[in-house]
């Protein structure tokens, strides 16, 4: 018995009863990602006992008691949108920019030293626009932010 929600806002659902009579597999497993309010993810649970013996509100029972012990252990992720790229300073406002950094949460994916300093970020979209202002004000203007893609990343839970 198969069910999904996909799409980053969940804008895809479907699910099937494969063979158990109707809603008493598929939408007790799918209303269980639903209420859990989880998007992008896929749940197939098989059965090897019960059938006429459980009846209809048992099937119902099993099929969303195994989609919710799994849901549990799993220990759904977080993603959150943002932005690579790279900042590009001298090494007087190194200290300063990494502290604010660190500081926000921002993560820094690589660092390089050479005439000045590199780092390849990636940052949250709610903070994508402070990056820039936040660095010129700490290096003296002499700072500057190349964008790059958006993307997707897992968050550890607050």
């Amino acid at each position: 018995m198969p069910a999904f929600i996909a799409g980053f806002r969940g804008e895809w659902r479907w699910c099937s009863d494969a063979g158990e009579p109707s809603g008493t597999a598929g939408r007790p497993v799918l209303d269980v990602l639903e209420r859990a309010g989880l998007v992008q993810v896929a749940v197939l649970v098989t059965r090897y006992f019960g059938g006429v013996k459980l009846g209809a509100a048992g099937l119902v029972r099993a099929y969303a008691g195994a989609c919710a012990a799994a849901v549990q252990a799993a220990g759904p992720v977080t993603y959150r949108r943002g932005r690579r790229g790279r900042l590009e300073l001298p090494y007087a406002a190194y200290g300063p920019v990494r502290a604010w950094l660190e500081e926000q949460a921002i993560a820094i994916l690589d660092e390089s030293f050479g005439t000045g300093v590199s780092l390849d970020l990636w940052v949250p979209e709610d903070l994508e626009a402070q990056v820039p202002a936040q660095a010129r004000e700490r290096s003296a203007g002499q700072a500057s932010w190349q964008p790059g893609p958006w993307e997707y990343r897992a968050v550890e839970p607050a």
